[in-house]
């Protein structure tokens, strides 16, 4: 009995409590690494599901300004159509509808034509150039249309600030 008297006193002696500290220690450092390994996991998780949530916007964006693009060509020869009618007659009334409701679509899917009226300062980004014209020496304003747009030939169309379709333009030279 004296043996297992001094085994019992040897295990709860400061040398035996020893090591069940250290492998306490072990233990919690083993759990914080745990722990930041799966705090870093979940953000990386976050940050996945921030960025495939900006890939599907863009995507989804890509894919609306590739079916607006498919639709322009309709609505140039729509209004093409639409000067070959009679502006006082029924047909020209309901084409005119017609033609506004397709706008009003486009316009809620956030596709805004581009504004050019003459005289603007011709601009690569928004504007195509198709041809120029010489501007006229009668023109009163003749030096501030020179390397300006004279006329619109045909429209141009942006979607949230990338431009689909760049305006098609004529500008002036000497």
């Amino acid at each position: 009995m004296d043996e297992e008297t001094n085994i019992t006193k040897d295990q709860t002696s400061p040398a035996a409590s020893a090591p069940a500290a250290d492998e306490q220690g072990d233990f919690e450092k083993q759990r914080d690494e745990y722990l930041n390994a799966w705090k870093r996991s979940a953000a990386d998780f976050i940050n996945y599901k921030k960025d495939e949530a900006r890939r599907f916007s863009e995507m989804s964006a890509y894919l609306a300004a590739d079916f607006t693009k498919d639709l322009l060509p309709v609505l140039d020869s729509f209004e093409l159509g639409m000067q070959a009618v009679p502006k006082d007659s029924p047909a020209y009334k309901g084409m005119t509808m017609i033609r506004g409701q397709l706008q009003e679509v486009l316009r809620k899917r956030g596709v805004e034509r581009i504004a050019v009226k003459r005289g603007d300062v011709f601009n690569l980004e928004f504007h195509e150039a198709m041809l120029e014209e010489e501007v006229p020496a009668s023109e009163p304003n003749r030096a501030a249309l020179v390397g300006h747009i004279l006329e619109e030939l045909v429209p141009g169309y942006s979607s949230s600030g990338r431009v689909i379709r760049a305006a098609k333009v004529k500008l002036g030279k000497e």
